[in-house]
């Protein structure tokens, strides 16, 4: 598999600067598919909001997991493939889509993975290793044979080595193989927010903080030391979702916790104070959105961020920002609007 290529003055991939664009906003878009999101997220995070649902309801949650991240990634590859090209790559070119998709979780800090078997409606073998979020990668493999294949997928995981021999079979369960995602897509609001720039291919500076890894297959923060991944929000959102119809609506409160209970610590071995604009840049850079009010005092927090993806991880990082730097305990309030604005107020207990 072909080496990443990189930005020969910030060392980002190219790939990463040819598809996505950092705007004002405090959005992420994909070059080809301004519709498109793509956030930067600690896989930490990740693993403690769904470790901590599953604590809460004692109940394994991987089933729900998988099969939200499969709807999701499986109407994304449906539109990539859709039309005269996904006919002619299906019909002449399917081994070469797995490998793009394989490159792509690559550079995207999903793990190492190598194509080393392919027949034509029949078995795909992958290796591989560093995999993120099992659950969530296991929706992703998945959708990939079923949007490939157009057959429902079954995947077998076996140790090899230092990762995985992943096998992906035609399966007997019947699945939904066409897109039956509802979207409610807010239009962005403008804003004015300033990245310095790399001058030759024009992503933030800021950036060069994250180590691409292309040997593992791993996205690293530097400054923090936590492994990053860059994700659909939809995918998420659209888990979210899953969890909710079989669970309940108190999965939003659990969600909002975990975020909080993953920020309090790294809060805390942090700097002693933190800078409004210092939040307003941190949610920007990760596509999380455009905080444009942040207010604390009298022991309450109010703040306003707009075009915000993923406003229960937001909520949640406000709330445990506020509850490091007050040293206090507190609750919270949000309202998600439907033109994708989120208003948080903490109050201090």
């Amino acid at each position: 598999m072909p080496g990443i290529k990189r930005c020969a003055e910030c060392g980002v991939p190219r790939i990463i600067a040819k598809q996505h664009v950092w705007g004002d906003n405090g959005t992420i878009t994909q070059a080809d598919n301004p519709g498109y999101r793509p956030v930067y997220i600690e896989v930490g995070v990740l693993e403690k909001i769904f470790l901590h649902i599953q604590g809460l309801l004692d109940m394994n949650i991987d089933r729900l997991i998988i099969e939200g991240k499969r709807k999701a990634a499986l109407e994304y590859l449906l539109r990539m493939l859709a039309g005269i090209k996904g006919f002619v790559v299906r019909l002449i070119a399917r081994r070469q889509v797995y490998e793009t998709i394989a490159s792509l979780g690559i550079a995207l800090g999903y793990g190492h993975f190598e194509v080393l078997v392919f027949k034509r409606g029949k078995e795909v073998r992958v290796f591989g290793k560093n995999i993120y979020f099992m659950p969530l990668m296991y929706g992703d493999l998945k959708a990939t044979f079923n949007a490939v294949e157009g057959v429902s997928a079954d995947l077998r995981f076996e140790p090899e080595g230092d990762g995985y021999l992943i096998t992906l079979q035609p399966g007997e369960e019947a699945v939904e193989l066409v897109s039956r995602i509802e979207h409610k897509k807010a239009p962005q609001k403008p804003g004015d927010l300033r990245f310095e720039r790399c001058p030759r291919c024009g992503v933030p500076l800021d950036i060069r903080r994250f180590s691409w890894d292309e040997k593992e297959g791993i996205i690293s923060d530097t400054i923090h030391s936590k492994r990053i991944v860059v994700i659909d929000p939809e995918g998420i959102e659209t888990v979210f979702r899953e969890l909710e119809s079989e669970l309940g609506e108190d999965i939003s409160q659990a969600i909002i916790d975990a975020q909080r209970l993953y920020t309090l610590p790294d809060m805390q071995n942090g700097p002693t104070r933190l800078e409004p604009q210092d939040i307003v840049m941190e949610l920007a850079l990760m596509g999380m959105g455009n905080l444009v009010e942040y207010d604390t005092r009298d022991g309450v927090m109010e703040s306003i961020v707009e075009n915000s993806p993923l406003p229960l991880l937001v909520a949640g990082k406000l709330q445990g920002i506020f509850e490091a730097t007050s040293e206090k305990e507190s609750t919270i309030e949000y309202v998600r609007c439907d033109d994708g604005t989120l208003t948080v107020s903490v109050i201090a207990l």
